[in-house]
């Protein structure tokens, strides 16, 4: 027979790791604006049993999609040295053409690779099609030009290019994609057009992008909470488990 004592040790042990647990939920609501409903009221409920921790983690991961994919445009554009604004601006102008957002972030990080390649001497036939292109890489103060920039002069270079010739040249450089060669061959002025008409459409600004940041911290800290927490309950119900098998 199990002593009372061990049984208030178990119970003891399962409630601190649901303390923190709870504690990790308000520290979530303080950084997520992402539902109207409060996460940790939602969790809280959910925690009148401990043995709703696999429903709670699931409503966790949906609420926090919109701060994740924030969160990861915002990684995709500092290490391309672009904002994130301007990134979600050309990607939704991509998108509104019946292209894909997503491929329209990877284009640009594969340009930026190759211009980085280039700095380096690793891409001597990139070079030479920037060359062909009469697009420089630096500004007129020695600044390296954002790719955001460049995918702008592209556009006015292969504007009256036939699609075959776009598509080698583009192709040269790490761009490829269908929709973004297309709305290139549209000219520098066209493309410009679409990145201002996205300009006002819930564009990512760098206050999202540091609470994003912020929450997808404090959501690793939470799963952690979470893991914690069943892994007790669990080691806590064993024993018992144990003298019910062995009735």
């Amino acid at each position: 027979e199990a002593s009372t004592g061990g049984a208030e040790d178990d119970i003891n042990r399962v409630k601190g790791s649901a303390d923190n647990l709870e504690r990790s939920l308000d520290e979530v609501d303080s950084t997520s604006q992402a539902a109207a409903t409060g996460i940790s009221s939602m969790a809280k409920a959910a925690l009148g049993s401990l043995l709703s921790l696999g429903a709670l983690s699931a409503v966790l991961a949906g609420v926090g999609s919109r701060q994740n994919a924030i969160a990861d445009l915002a990684t995709s554009a500092r290490l391309m040295g672009e904002s994130a604004a301007s990134v979600d601006i050309f990607s939704k102008a991509i998108e509104s053409i019946g292209g894909s957002s997503e491929s329209a972030i990877s284009e640009l990080q594969s340009l930026s690779s190759t211009v980085t390649g280039i700095f380096r001497g690793a891409n001597t036939e990139a070079a030479q099609t920037f060359g062909f292109l009469g697009v420089q890489l630096r500004n007129a103060d020695g600044s390296v030009k954002g790719t955001t920039q460049l995918m702008l002069e592209l556009a006015d270079s292969v504007k009256n290019m036939s699609g075959p010739m776009a598509q080698f040249h583009l192709g040269n450089i790490g761009i490829s994609d269908p929709k973004i060669i297309e709305a290139m061959m549209r000219g520098r002025a066209e493309l410009q057009r679409l990145m201002d008409a996205q300009k006002d459409n819930n564009i990512v600004t760098k206050e999202q992008a540091e609470r994003a940041r912020q929450y997808q911290e404090s959501m690793g800290r939470l799963q952690t909470e979470i893991s914690r927490a069943g892994s007790s309950l669990k080691d806590a119900l064993t024993p018992y488990a144990i003298q019910f098998l062995d009735v």
